[in-house]
């Protein structure tokens, strides 16, 4: 990591140079980030091999396009998946890269969050998006406005909708990468899809795991590589390796990510998921088939430069989040009131909290940028998405800040009349804000501690 880090500080000053791959088969052709300076390539050198293909894999990111960074700098997010991506790219000119699936947030409200993902996945040259259960969650009459949103091969080999026909799908995936050939196929079952609704699965046409390896089978008579992307559990990878002719699989549906390659069926498998890792496998082969491979787990963190053109983007999605966010319909809840008129009466619970970080939550956006991010807004306010909780800091400073009543949802009136008394705070009630992903070392208990409210 420290020479990596060394080897990027000491090429920022070299001036951009883009690189074009070409494409193939009616694929995406790559657009490198305009503006960005990527690392050095000496530090992402095999020692072991000096490979044909270099295939970078992510997979499970759920739509995130940039970390919290409220509480400190954390791994993940687009705009140094972008870095590590291009720095790759530079290093190795014959380089693939896929993203096994659960790129979307499921639900139609995620409609503009997906559909930036897109947007930066195309940016970043994807090669192909492997639609998976969490794609094709998506309402029907989103799915095909979404996915001509951006121009990327859109692999589903086994699935198709009944409803929308004329999506833009693509069965295999097909390049000529440097001197190898490389089909690129991918596998879902009908199991995957069981917590779908029935009239959601009703619009789907599932193909049997059988067709993967027919289609395998015919791809390595032509001369191909062929990976296969198995967006289902251990045992539905097993099936599928088990008949497949496939030289490399992918499995997806997964948020965690083996350091190490793995072996099913007697085959090789990478295992990649979530926001903050990337897989990257390095081939060399010989006619048709993997001769050596050597594999690694990047995670991206510091250690990588930051795509301008990536942070541009997630910049241009806040533009256009809150504005949304604000228009769309609020639930009832609450009436919301300012810690102001809690601490008139609870006077040493006020004290109390206005020493915490609580009290000074929306202060934190404001100091990252992240106060466009209806996502990130919800865990520093009170009451955002309600009829009468935060709006904006103009409208209702008082609402500003993780105030009493995000602990205590008590309402004021009933309070007041003795009817209702503020009750311990429970570890859900925490943990909807302080996830494992945006904060990782919470801890309820000390936590709590530090509230120092007596509740």
């Amino acid at each position: 990591m420290a020479a990596r880090i060394l080897a990027i500080a000491a090429l920022l000053l070299v001036a951009t140079a883009s690189l074009l791959m070409p494409a193939c088969n009616g694929g995406p052709q790559r657009r490198p980030s305009s503006g960005f300076r990527s690392t050095g390539t000496s530090s992402l050198a095999f020692p072991e091999l000096r490979p044909d293909l270099v295939l970078l894999v992510t997979g499970g990111t759920n739509g995130l396009l940039e970390p919290c960074h409220c509480s400190g700098t954390m791994p993940g997010g687009q705009a140094r998946r972008a870095g590590l991506i291009e720095s790759y790219r530079r290093a190795f000119p014959a380089l693939l890269v896929i993203d096994t699936g659960d790129a979307f947030v499921p639900g139609r409200a995620a409609s503009l969050r997906n559909l930036y993902v897109l947007r930066g996945l195309e940016r970043m040259g994807y090669d192909a998006l492997v639609l998976g259960d969490q794609e094709w969650a998506v309402p029907g009459s989103m799915i095909e406005e979404l996915l001509s949103a951006a121009d990327l091969a859109y692999l589903s080999t086994t699935v198709t909708s009944r409803t929308h026909p004329d999506l833009p799908l693509v069965e295999v995936v097909t390049r000529r990468v440097g001197s190898v050939d490389v089909a690129i196929l991918s596998d879902i079952h009908d199991h995957d899809f069981r917590f779908l609704p029935e009239s959601k699965r009703g619009e789907l046409q599932i193909a049997s795991h059988k067709e993967v390896a027919n289609r395998a089978a015919a791809l390595k008579k032509q001369g191909y590589l062929v990976i296969v992307a198995c967006h289902g559990d251990d045992l539905q990878l097993a099936e599928t390796a088990g008949i497949c002719d496939a030289d490399l699989f992918l499995r997806g549906n997964t948020l965690q990510s083996s350091p190490t390659l793995l072996t099913v069926e007697g085959k090789p498998v990478v295992k990649v998921g979530g926001d903050t890792s990337v897989g990257v496998v390095a081939l060399s082969v010989d006619q048709g088939r993997i001769a050596h491979l050597a594999y690694r787990l990047e995670t991206v963190d510091e250690g990588w430069p930051v795509d301008p053109a990536l942070k541009e983007l997630y910049e241009e999605y806040m533009a256009d989040a809150m504005p949304e966010a604000l228009r769309s319909p609020k639930r009832n809840d609450l009436d919301f009131v300012s810690p102001d008129t809690c601490g008139s009466c609870h006077a040493a619970a006020y004290s109390a909290w206005q020493g915490t970080r609580h009290a000074h939550a929306y202060d934190s956006l404001v100091r990252v940028g992240r106060t466009g991010d209806p996502d990130c807004v919800k865990c520093h306010v009170v009451g955002f998405g309600t009829s009468r909780g935060f709006t904006t800091v103009d409208e209702t400073p008082a609402l500003a800040n993780v105030g009493c009543q995000v602990c205590h949802p008590i309402e004021l009136e009933a309070h007041l009349r003795g009817e209702l008394a503020p009750a311990p705070v429970p570890r859900d009630r925490c943990l909807s804000c302080h996830t494992k992903v945006t904060d990782p070392d919470f801890e309820f208990g000390a936590r709590r501690a530090l509230v120092r409210c007596n509740r």
